[in-house]
């Protein structure tokens, strides 16, 4: 609560400016006086941009907080000429009118862009990485667009971390994915890089969005709202080791009251890595009593099928009803060899076993939504209902043997799993002069339910053996309310909120032939404070300085829970920890931002009962699974500058240099205090060579990082592409070259293992040739009228 004391402290000293500053209000209109919905507007000062606008579906727009002066308003909008108009501001200024003229052809056959996005674009609140500008992202698929976005890792384990933080919650269109882990990096691979719009990196998220996580990745998907039937179409192949391919279409139809949009995508998938484990195992005075050396070879061929369509239907003027459904199917083949060696004084083992597996996932995902407006500008009601359910058939083969003891086990897994989530919420929006309040409600229930069957060759027959096998059944409901508000005094914006949720979890292990049913759950109820303020330092706004402070939960993902032991070789298992408790997360952030120029952000976070992968050594057997540490805190300056050293060279250096600490504790009876000092560099260069020629190089450089036990040292990549647009530009063919050097390479050891020691390497197909094909089609004029679905209009008010 201490934040909100923050926030409200601030408040007393902000009343001075609120009369040294006027609104400017108006409508964007036609020659026979109609609204052009959907028109750009850019405030200007000496030719700077100070703000920009989009004109809303009446056609009226609005800026706050101006200061007394000489301003210049540049207008566009599609299917009309571009105007510039001068003002004189003095005091508040409402029902300005702006006319604008139709330009030659109202339905243009194309569309010629002037400008290119650039990468990355800073808000107050969030980062926006413009997935476009990567000129890999074609041939891609988001996992792969992900890795490369600057801030962003991604651990082995399918940790997903931002500015160094570990718990990202990753939302898709607004609404959360619910996955985790590989489940969630199986799911990213699905979703064609084609298909993405934008990424926004949220480091301190307002309470409007659920407490889970520290941070949030909302991944925006392509969407058209231009009159008439137009969509895209992108092809990518990408060629390694193995061979990927990502191909999607989109189509779009919008006119009058309907607004009707749907996505075709498959994607193949493949990979390989070489995997060499060097163990030593030690007696209680340190001395080595044994080596274990371990190569494994693993490989991975999948395809997806993703289909998606969505419907918005405009009932009135102020009222619009949509759905949305999707579709993904998800089949894959894995399989992993390995050879191992095992010394004492001499060599005394060896072994060699293999791994194979087909899985096939099955995801449906629907939506249903409303948006009703009143008569203020923002001031509004939706609703959403969500059903997604998630089918996943898997089965493994397992062969062992070692050699010299003339050993030998086949045992079979069956891998059925369901989850199946519902949720419904609804928010609320009332603006009143120069600020606005929101509040909302949220109730959601998941359940998944994983009945894993361990089955034993004996005399050529498979047997069920229910010692090895459980029938796990976890249930989680959460239910949510938050009230937010924001107001603006002068160069002063500050926002305040709070979200109560309860959490009942609970979980069930079904009793079979071996072992009597067990159950455990909790209950628990918890605040979540975020506060926001932000000043601007001089009248223009060319300087700000933003702090924001937060409480988040960071909830255990649901197979972390299943006590299931799983197999991976003769001497590596894992296995999931019932009573791993949720990591309370308390942040605050203080920004520094100049234009979009450049800027600089410190961090602080500190953790309660953080959990992370752990190791346990039993004997020369490993064992993993996820573990609460009492506390652990991360600090980090997070640096950006974006240069045009040349008109026809464009520049983005971002990176983070972080502090992170895990407090003494004890794990399986050793200590753990881990200290690091570590950093990442994202440097990206965009060359315009000519008109239709274009070209990118970019580096990244990942330092030291630790993750609990586990210590990766640092890795680095170079990649480099090249664009050639076609037919005024409504097509373009992309080349790129990903991890030039083959450089990224993961080397990680681990520390504070009882009685053992371990060095490992991975080499994975990182060193990639990709081409890929894009092209727009159909007619683009502007839709009159209503534009705005109800995720539009809850994602401007974030």
């Amino acid at each position: 609560m201490r934040y909100l004391f923050l926030f409200l402290a601030f408040w007393p000293f902000t009343s001075w400016s609120q009369d040294s500053t006027f609104q400017f209000r108006g409508k964007v209109l036609d020659a026979q006086q109609q609204a052009i919905p959907g028109a750009t507007l850019r405030l200007m000062k000496d030719s700077l941009v100070l703000k920009g606008t989009t004109a809303s579906a009446d056609g009226s727009f609005q800026w706050a907080g101006l200061p007394a002066g000489h301003y210049q308003v540049l207008v566009t909008a599609l299917s009309y000429e571009t105007l510039q108009q001068s003002i004189q501001l003095s005091e508040s200024v409402t029902g300005f009118i702006i006319t604008l003229k139709p330009a030659k052809s109202t339905e243009l056959k194309e569309v010629t862009v002037a400008g290119k996005r650039p990468l990355m674009e800073h808000e107050l609140d969030k980062t926006i990485i413009n997935v476009d500008a990567m000129l890999s992202s074609a041939s891609s698929h988001s996992l792969d667009i992900l890795e490369k976005t600057p801030g962003v890792s991604v651990d082995q384990d399918g940790t997903i971390r931002l500015n160094g933080m570990s718990s990202v919650t990753v939302y898709v269109d607004g609404r959360p994915t619910y996955l985790s882990g590989r489940d969630l990096l199986d799911y990213l691979k699905s979703l064609p890089g084609g298909t993405l719009d934008r990424l926004e990196l949220m480091t301190n998220p307002s309470t409007k969005y659920d407490a889970a996580g520290g941070a949030i990745i909302n991944i925006r998907l392509k969407k058209n709202r231009l009159k008439g039937m137009n969509g895209n179409a992108a092809l990518g192949y990408n060629q390694g080791w193995t061979t990927r391919m990502n191909h999607s279409v989109s189509l779009n139809y919008n006119q009058k009251k309907v607004s009707l949009t749907s996505t075709l995508s498959y994607s193949k998938d493949a990979n390989q890595s070489r995997e060499f484990f060097d163990r030593t195992i030690t007696d209680e005075a340190g001395n080595p009593i044994q080596k274990v050396q371990l190569q494994n070879r693993s490989w991975l061929q999948g395809h997806a099928f993703m289909a998606r369509l969505g419907l918005d239907y405009t009932l009135s003027q102020k009222t619009s009803l949509g759905f949305l459904i999707n579709y993904t199917n998800n089949p894959k083949r894995e399989g992993l060899t390995y050879a191992s060696n095992s010394f004492s004084t001499q060599l005394d083992s060896t072994g060699r076993g293999s791994v194979t597996g087909t899985s096939d996932r099955y995801n449906l995902g629907t939506n249903l939504h409303v948006l009703h407006q009143f008569n203020t500008k923002g001031h509004e009601l939706s609703a959403d209902v969500n059903y997604i359910t998630y089918h996943t058939q898997a089965f493994q083969s397992i062969e062992n043997q070692k050699i010299d003891n003339f050993y030998q086990a086949n045992f079979q897994y069956q891998l059925p799993a369901f989850l199946s989530i519902y949720s419904a919420k609804t928010d609320y929006t009332y603006p009143f002069p120069k600020g606005l309040i929101e509040a909302g409600a949220k109730w959601s229930f998941i359940r998944n339910d994983n009945d894993y069957r361990y089955l034993q060759m004996v005399d050529n027959q498979l047997l069920v053996d229910d010692r090895k096998s459980n029938h796990f059944i976890y249930d989680e409901r959460i239910a949510a309310a938050y009230l937010n508000a924001r107001k603006t005094l002068g160069r002063w914006q500050m926002q305040g909120g709070l979200r109560l949720e309860q959490t009942l979890m609970s979980g069930h292990q079904l009793a079979n032939r071996e072992w009597e049913e067990s159950r455990f759950s909790r209950n628990y109820v918890s605040l979540f404070p975020n506060a926001y303020l932000s000043y601007k330092l001089d009248s223009t706004g060319t300087n700000s300085l933003i702090l924001s402070a937060s409480r988040r939960i960071n909830r255990p993902g649901y197979n972390q829970l299943n006590p299931f032991l799983f197999y991976r070789d003769n001497y590596s298992y894992s296995t999931g920890n019932p009573n791993l408790k949720p990591a309370f997360i308390q942040q605050v952030e203080l920004k520094f931002q100049h234009k979009q120029s450049w800027g600089l952000s410190a961090q602080y976070s500190r953790f309660r009962d953080i959990f992370f992968e752990s190791t346990e050594a039993q004997g020369d057997i490993f064992i993993s699974r996820s573990a609460n540490v009492a506390i652990g805190q991360l600090m980090s300056l997070n640096p950006y500058l974006n240069l045009n050293p040349a008109s026809w060279w464009m520049a983005n250096l971002s990176g983070s240099l972080v502090r992170l600490s895990i407090m003494n504790t004890v794990l399986y009876g050793e200590k753990v205090d881990s200290q690091l000092l570590t950093g990442r560099i994202n440097l990206q260069n965009q060359f315009k060579i000519t008109k239709s020629w274009s070209a990118e190089l970019s580096a990244m450089y990942s330092g030291p990082s630790i993750n609990g036990q586990v210590h990766l040292k640092s890795r680095y990549s170079l990649n480099a592409g090249v664009q050639k647009k076609l037919w005024k530009d409504k097509a373009s063919i992309r080349v790129n070259a990903e991890d030039v050097f083959r450089t990224w390479i993961q080397r990680d050891y681990i520390q504070s293992l009882r009685q053992a020691d371990q060095y490992h390497e991975m080499r994975m197909d990182t060193r990639r040739i990709g081409l890929a094909f894009t092209y727009r089609f159909g007619k683009e004029s502007r839709k009159r009228g209503k534009v705005d679905t109800a995720e539009e209009e809850k994602g401007r008010v974030n």
